[in-house]
């Protein structure tokens, strides 16, 4: 078992495809290096002591498919930069000190609310609870409610394509199914 904080130096080993420091005693931030390994497929930070904000250099991590910074201490927003990681298929923030409103642009869009979940300040989209406007500068807080906010017209266009997508498959198979 690690404990500590994580070493920058761990950086320089570019062609590292995976780190896995899960179930250790670590503590501190992730080192801004870390937007260094350029090659990183997966990264797990999972069930640690690890406090801070996700640092934006994260999202230069373009080939990353899973992130699990999960059951930590994290803090702050989620960087909506992270929303530029297109080959990311498997995200886990739960249970952190996460605050404002998820990204939800790029993979985000196809996370569920497990992905976000035991975060008290996390508001948006997949999760139930909306956000509200609190000042001047974009910031969302949670307003508790679950009330349509207008602010979802982007899942509600999703839902109506998804809708007539499987309208159009149902329809071809019973169009097919007559003709032979």
């Amino acid at each position: 078992m690690f404990a500590g904080q994580i070493p920058p130096q761990l950086s320089n080993l570019s062609s590292l495809q995976v780190v896995d420091l899960a179930d250790n005693n670590l503590e501190g931030h992730i080192p801004l290096s870390f937007g260094d390994f350029k090659g990183l497929l997966v990264l797990d930070l999972s069930h640690n002591h690890l406090t801070g904000d996700i640092p934006e250099d994260i999202s230069a991590m373009r080939n990353l498919i899973s992130l699990d910074l999960s059951n930590n201490g994290f803090s702050g927003v989620i960087p909506s930069t992270m929303t530029g990681m297109s080959f990311l298929s498997h995200l886990n923030l739960s249970n952190n000190n996460f605050s404002g409103k998820i990204p939800k642009a790029g993979q985000f869009s196809t996370f569920d609310s497990s992905s976000f979940s035991g975060n008290g300040d996390l508001c948006g989209f997949p999760l139930a609870l909306q956000c509200q406007q609190t000042d001047g500068n974009n910031n969302s807080m949670p307003d508790g409610s679950d009330d349509y906010d207008g602010d979802d017209v982007l899942e509600d266009k999703w839902f109506i394509v998804s809708v007539l997508a499987g309208f159009f498959c149902w329809s071809l198979g019973i169009v097919c199914s007559n003709i032979y």
